[in-house]
């Protein structure tokens, strides 16, 4: 028998809202033993969990999430031809992934992370996961920071499995 059906689930099932935004300075929230999903057959353009400062605020050292660990989370999206955004955006320092299963982040055309850091966050940690997304399983930076102050350091990357599936392919 799978455990997988015994963990609580957090299902995003709006096309354009994050599952978990934290708010203003959010801190200290640990996520252990959870499944993450986008709800089967409902394509969806945001990401699951948006960890930065709030929609229309810039971005600086002080208004940013930090903090935040997923340790043995099951994050995924519903398999080949559902098409969902990326899963972790994160911004800000502290933030922990470890022990987690992250995969099924899949879109025609675009490019998708398991994780990825927009404003450069600092002492990042993921170890001992599974990440398997379509485009860049992990992926920092890309574009100036909207605040024009912060820049990223330390991330550990450590122990980690790396998977791409054959069927993100075009033709196969």
């Amino acid at each position: 028998t799978s455990s997988a059906y015994t963990l609580p689930r957090l299902t995003i099932n709006a096309a354009s809202s994050p599952l978990l935004q934290p708010g203003p300075s959010g801190q200290g929230y640990t996520f252990v033993g959870l499944e993450m999903r986008w709800q089967c057959g409902v394509s969806n353009t945001n990401f699951l969990a948006r960890i930065n400062a709030a929609a229309g605020q810039t971005q600086t050292a002080s208004n940013l999430p930090k903090r935040f660990m997923f340790d043995r989370v099951w994050a995924h999206g519903c398999g080949h031809g559902t098409n969902v955004a990326s899963m972790y955006r994160i911004a800000g320092p502290g933030h922990v992934f470890v022990d987690s299963y992250l995969h099924d982040s899949y879109n025609t055309g675009a490019e998708r992370q398991c994780i990825s850091g927009i404003e450069q966050p600092t002492n990042i940690l993921v170890e001992n996961c599974f990440l398997a997304c379509a485009g860049e399983n992990i992926g920092f930076g890309g574009s100036k920071p909207s605040s024009g102050v912060l820049n990223g350091s330390d991330a550990l990357i450590h122990k980690n499995h790396f998977v791409y599936q054959l069927y993100w392919w075009s033709g196969h």
